[in-house]
């Protein structure tokens, strides 16, 4: 499933529009870009993944923007923080043991929200398995509207362009 969020990611977010801005007026800004950037990578993901999730669960969640923009930055640090774990672990057995005790509390707050994200009513809908011939229809559409979409937009780009001149 992960390559499929990442193939949506890269196909749906247009890295000309992402507002990526590295200097911003104020922290409302920064905050309103986060959880903007945030919510068009999930969106992203979820486009690809709703059919397998749908064939393989069963169940789409309701509150997953809700709960990636709640995490992402806490899942940032601990694959870090993890992945220094494992190298030090094989090195320094003894403070890999220490910084284990300052990793678990991430895992546990990573574990809070997901949990209570889940518990909010309505969070999950339960729907029918779909057909494979419905994932394939429902494939081939997103991939020609996304078609579409380009080349509607760079018809509009040479429009612009056409006119400025």
């Amino acid at each position: 499933m992960s390559f499929g969020g990442t193939i949506g990611i890269i196909c749906f977010l247009n890295n000309k529009n992402s507002s990526t801005k590295l200097i911003t007026n104020t922290y409302k800004e920064k905050i309103i870009r986060y959880i903007k950037n945030t919510s068009l990578v999930s969106l992203s993901a979820q486009i690809v993944l709703i059919p397998i999730i749908l064939y393989n669960y069963k169940t789409v969640s309701l509150t997953f923007l809700i709960t990636n923009i709640l995490t992402s930055y806490i899942i940032g640090i601990i694959i870090i923080f993890g992945f220094l774990l494992i190298i030090i672990s094989f090195l320094l057995p003894p403070v890999a043991n220490f910084l284990g005790i300052l990793y678990k509390p991430l895992i546990g707050l990573l574990e809070f929200i997901t949990e209570n994200t889940a518990k909010i009513p309505f969070s999950k809908i339960y729907l029918k398995t779909p057909y494979i011939w419905e994932i394939i229809l429902y494939y081939i559409l997103i991939i020609s509207f996304t078609y579409l979409y380009r080349k509607f937009r760079q018809t509009m780009d040479i429009a612009k362009n056409q006119k400025v001149i």
